[in-house]
Order: structure tokens, then sequence, then C-alpha cells
């Protein structure tokens, strides 16, 4: 119970972690495009150039319009993809390498866990003379925690539980050959369990790329399709303000808005 604690505790850190990166991440791409908008439109305009909202006329994004459902199915399928059918390729890189190194990891890991699980149970074959022929999961866990068969079923006895005696048939028979060889088949299932478990971190790590990936594309879409006078509001703002009290100034304010 105390390793299952454990795991949980780190997968659910490492979600969050995910999610704060990713959408740290979303912000500071933000925030590099508002940076090169208003550097584009401090440069002074030839004179001959009148842009057209000035005259009460509107023109729409460059290319056809984009479906913001499709660009976020997309994303949810394969992230990035929803991105570049937004045109921003450079942006759905990141959510597509993502998603690569999670796969990998989650391949990794599982192929370590189950061969970490494989060598336990060949090496309690060989120092404990366990007959794997169907044994259930519970099985291997009973036997890194005694002995032999006797001491297994003289616990139960003492504890009343009937339904979990084993028969006393050669094919349920082991008897390890040393306390050291116990112990270290006992860190060997758990290591192979904490494998399997660890597999929902890049479960999770995939549902929070997938939702980072479907957020940008909305909003690459919403960009895309939107007047070149909209685009600018859809980018996020902050203030900053200094709050006075007694005649001192008491604190520093940043103002978020979008």
């Amino acid at each position: 119970r105390h390793i299952e604690v454990r795991v949980i505790y780190r997968i659910v850190f490492s979600a969050l972690a995910v999610f704060a990166l990713s959408t740290s991440g979303l912000y500071a791409q933000y925030l590099t495009d508002a940076v090169a908008l208003q550097s584009t439109q401090s440069v002074p305009a030839a004179p001959a150039a009148i842009h057209p909202a000035a005259m009460g006329a509107t023109f729409e994004g460059d290319g056809e319009e984009k479906s913001g459902f499709l660009g976020v199915l997309y994303s949810m399928v394969l992230p990035g993809m929803g991105e570049m059918y937004a045109g921003r390729m450079d942006r759905g890189m990141y959510p597509l390498i993502t998603e690569a190194g999670l796969w990998l990891g989650l391949i990794g890991v599982n192929t370590y866990g189950s061969w970490v699980r494989d060598d336990a149970r060949t090496f309690a074959r060989q120092h404990a003379g366990v007959d794997p022929a169907g044994k259930a999961d519970e099985f291997w866990v009973h036997i890194e925690n005694y002995r032999d068969l006797y001491d297994y079923n003289n616990q139960r006895l003492i504890e009343r539980r009937l339904d979990e005696l084993y028969p006393d048939e050669a094919s349920f028979q082991w008897q390890w050959d040393s306390e050291t060889s116990r112990k270290y088949y006992k860190d060997r299932r758990i290591l192979s369990d904490e494998m399997s478990n660890a597999v929902s971190f890049f479960v999770l790590g995939m549902v929070a790329n997938r939702i980072w990936s479907a957020i940008q594309a909305g909003v690459f879409v919403r960009r895309h399709n939107a007047t070149s006078e909209q685009r600018a509001t859809l980018l996020p703002t902050m203030r900053s303000s200094l709050v006075h009290r007694m005649g001192q100034v008491d604190e520093l304010r940043f103002t978020f808005s979008w």
C-alpha cells in the first residue's frame, strides 16, 4: 500500500508538472507573438500605404477559412496536427515531438517492467523451486513474504483466513534457499510493479499533451480566420500597477487580461 501511494503521488505531481509547463509554454508563445506584433506596429508606415480599417473596410486572414472543430479534433487524434492544419507548423512540432517522446517512454518502461517481472519469476523458480504453471499474480506476491508453503498456510490458519490457504500439493510448494534470495526476489517483483504503475504517468502526459495541443489549435484557427484588427485583441495583455497604502508603496500588482 505504501508503494501504491508513493506511485500515485508521483503520477499526480508529474501530471501537474506537465500541465504547468504546457500552460506556461503556450503563454510564452503568445507573449512572443505580442512583442512581434507591437514591433511591426511601431515601424512608421510609408505615406502611400493606407490601412483599410481607416476607411471602414475589413479583410479576412490569409488563405481559406479553417474549421476550429477540425483543428481541435486533429490535435486530439495526434497532437500537433491541429496547429499544422491552422498553418502553424512551427508551433505544432513541439506537441508532436512531445507525443513521440511519451510513446517511446511508455514502450520502454513497459518493456523493462515486463523483463524485470519475468526475471524475478525465473529467479523464484531457481531459488525456491516454484512451479509457475497456472499461478495467479497473488501467488507471486505471497511467496515473497514467507520462506515456504507451510509458513504461509500456518499464518493463514492463525488469522482464520481459511479461504486463502493453498493446497498441500507439489505444484504449490516453494522453499527459499536463503533469506537473501527471498529479499532479492521481493525487491525485483516490487520494481516490476512500480514500472507497470509508471505507465500511468505517460498516459496522463499524453492526455495533457492533447489538451495543450487542442487549445493551441483552437487559438491559431481563430487567429487565422480573424481580421488583422481582431488578431491583436486575441493576444493576452499584462498591466502593472503600484498599490499605495498609508502613503507608501505596498505592493506591485500585475493584471493579465484576454
